[in-house]
């Protein structure tokens, strides 16, 4: 016996099974609603993921200012380091440190910045920017699949990848002058020509300092203003986001 269907459930499946055929990604299963998932219309073209990275010593990167921000990430004594203003145009490098396969993701709608583990199972993830975005936060996606990741939660189609890369990693934003400190032998994500041209026109910095938010979000935490500066505490038993003028002990 069939059952009968509202127009409403006819839809979302015809949505759902085309879904991927329409914006080339997979969202067959979803954690979060479709209708809050906001398409750039495009304003993201000509940013893409850095899948082969290349480097050169600190000493060496002459369109660095020591005032300029890196993401710092150490691994087994090697330490490398990923510029804000090269993440800007970018947002996913897949990288591999000490044979350690990582991806670097960086927002810069919500100045988030996260380093995750490639490796989801036995299989090895490529990851690539999407022009999609869910509370005013990066997706990514996985090159294979087509699915869709939340950059601050690092879940994707109910899988998660939210670990902090390999447990002997550790990831700092700071200037470049104080990671570079840190080893002798840092080496710095390598600007192409393009990213020299791009540097010349950072959109970003005006939104950051404006106050408030462009893009609606689904919760806001009125205790803190929306853009202030948190660093993130991620343990066994809870998460924590604790303010960057503002450090405590546990």
């Amino acid at each position: 016996m069939l059952t009968q269907r509202s127009p409403r459930a006819l839809v979302l499946v015809v949505i759902f099974a085309l879904y991927p055929t329409i914006t080339g990604f997979n969202l067959s299963r979803h954690s979060v609603p479709l209708d809050r998932i906001i398409s750039t219309r495009g304003s993201m073209a000509g940013i893409d993921a850095i899948t082969s990275p290349a480097f050169v010593t600190a000493s060496k990167a002459a369109f660095l200012a020591l005032d300029d921000r890196v993401v710092g990430v150490l691994i087994n004594g090697k330490v490398r380091a990923y510029p804000l203003k090269i993440l800007t145009w970018h947002q996913v490098v897949d990288d591999s440190i000490a044979g350690d396969p990582i991806a670097i993701t960086y927002c810069p709608l919500t100045a988030s910045t996260f380093v995750y583990d490639r490796m989801l199972g036995k299989s090895m993830l490529v990851l690539e920017t999407s022009d999609r975005l869910y509370d005013s936060n990066l997706l990514f996606y996985d090159r294979a699949t087509k699915s869709l990741w939340s950059q601050i939660k690092g879940e994707g189609n109910r899988r998660t990848v939210d670990r902090p890369a390999p447990e002997s990693a550790a990831q700092r934003r700071d200037p470049m002058g104080s990671v570079e400190g840190l080893s002798s032998n840092t080496v710095v994500l390598n600007a192409s020509a393009s990213d020299t041209q791009n540097f010349a026109r950072d959109a970003t910095a005006r939104y950051e300092q404006a106050p408030g938010i462009v893009l609606p979000v689904s919760t806001l935490d009125h205790r803190l203003p929306p853009k202030e500066r948190v660093t993130r505490i991620v343990d066994q038993w809870r998460r924590r986001s604790v303010p960057v003028y503002k450090p405590r002990r546990f």
